[in-house]
């Protein structure tokens, strides 16, 4: 019964691929020393700043459709990659929070010429923070939506993998519920396949490997010159709140929290959050 729901998912995302196919964005593989990554490629009109979106953990870059097709008259590139161990890129057996963001390293300093302004969700703004802080002169404006990578006590980092420890389909759609600001009946159709990720050996090792020495310090937080934009929702269900207030005070940046927003707002604010990076991109900050 439940392998059913998870194939739907896996339709959804590749009518999605196919959308974004038919939409002018380009599809590709990009070879790195960690494995093939699956880049996505929309070009426009040149001397528009460049935007590259970063997803979160068992997402694809299929999520970031509403941008794709919402930036297009204020960006002169949209550019996406599944993460590795995601998506339609290679995944290791065992995956590494190293092997990702040197994977996002190689790609984006092999494609993206000009600084651009990064965008990550989740585990993305991790990864666009990690980027950010080794390759300052890349990024023209950081743009993070709750964003993982701050700092986490030991019993953070214990309650998080309770959480991606899903025992079952009950547990998995409580689990989607959270990444939205309001319970959506949904839940229960996309929860098979996101269990199904979360049981996967390469993510299950991934989540094993979080550990407080890869966060985010003050130090690291102040090598990056660009302006920045976090917005952190204020139906945020997934992160601890530490993390909100570890980046205001050493983000060099804007702090927002919309009022209806949760985990991933282009899940289901897809115009709010389209608009607002709009602006945040025209201002040219």
């Amino acid at each position: 019964m439940s392998s059913e729901p998870g194939r739907l998912l896996r339709l959804v995302e590749w009518g999605l691929r196919l959308a974004l196919r038919l939409g002018g964005v380009s599809l590709r593989q990009v070879s790195t020393s960690v494995g093939q990554i699956c880049v996505y490629d929309w070009r426009g009109t040149p001397g528009k700043p460049t935007v590259v979106l970063l997803h979160g953990i068992v997402a694809n870059s299929t999520s970031w459709w509403p941008l794709f097709f919402g930036l297009r008259r204020s960006a002169g590139r949209i550019f996406a990659m599944d993460n590795l161990g995601h998506g339609w890129s290679d995944a290791p057996a065992e995956l590494e929070p190293e092997a990702m963001i040197q994977a996002v390293e190689e790609v984006l300093r092999a494609e993206i010429a000009e600084p651009a302004v990064v965008l990550g969700n989740s585990l993305g703004g991790a990864l666009a923070l990690h980027f950010a802080a080794k390759n300052p002169e890349r990024v023209k404006n950081l743009l993070l939506v709750s964003p993982a990578g701050a700092p986490w006590t030991e019993a953070e980092i214990t309650e998080l993998r309770a959480l991606f420890d899903l025992a079952d389909v009950r547990a998995a759609t409580a689990f989607v519920d959270r990444l939205y600001a309001k319970p959506v009946a949904y839940a229960r159709l996309i929860a098979p396949e996101i269990l199904r990720r979360f049981r996967d050996p390469a993510i299950r090792h991934l989540v094993s490997r979080f550990r407080t020495d890869q966060a985010m310090t003050p130090e690291s937080m102040a090598v990056i010159p660009a302006p920045s934009l976090l917005l952190w929702g204020r139906k945020e269900r997934l992160l601890p709140n530490t993390s909100l207030h570890f980046f205001r005070a050493h983000l060099r940046g804007v702090v927002e929290e919309p009022l209806e927003w949760g985990h991933c707002p282009q899940l289901d604010r897809q115009g709010e959050l389209v608009a607002r990076v709009r602006r945040w991109v025209e201002e040219g900050r």
